[in-house]
């Protein structure tokens, strides 16, 4: 019959269960930033969607065609109403809309005697209702 050192059957008892624990503990650290990387990969991925979007709303907006002009301002107007944009994102289709629509705007301004504003970001007042 043959005996192991005393050390050596310390080394066994110890030493497997510690090993798996730091492979367990290596292996999910790395899950974890996998799915870090895959969550920022996909806000870019959704980011660059929104931006080439943006990009053919606006070409379409700025058509002659006012069929193709009407697809790109609704469009527009529905990326601006969408929670996939960041809100400095939502400041470039914002303003993308402001310079798209401003001349619109001010024809219609002067043909029908009103004023039209732009960003106003206040709420209005509750003066005039009920």
């Amino acid at each position: 019959m043959t005996t192991l050192p005393i050390w050596a059957v310390y080394a066994v008892s110890f030493g497997s269960p510690s090993l798996v624990f730091l492979g367990l503990f290596i292996t999910r650290r790395g899950a974890r930033e996998q799915r870090l990387g895959a969550v920022e990969l996909e806000a870019r991925s959704q980011r660059e969607e929104a931006m080439r979007t943006l990009r053919w709303a606006c070409e379409q907006a700025a058509s002659p065609n006012p069929k193709l002009a009407a697809v790109g301002v609704e469009t527009i107007r529905e990326l601006q109403l969408s929670q996939r944009l960041a809100p400095e994102d939502m400041r470039l289709v914002l303003t993308a809309a402001g310079v798209l629509l401003r001349p619109a705007l001010e024809a219609y301004r002067l043909d029908h005697d009103v004023e039209v504003v732009l960003g106003v970001d206040e709420p209005p007042d509750d003066e005039g209702r009920a």
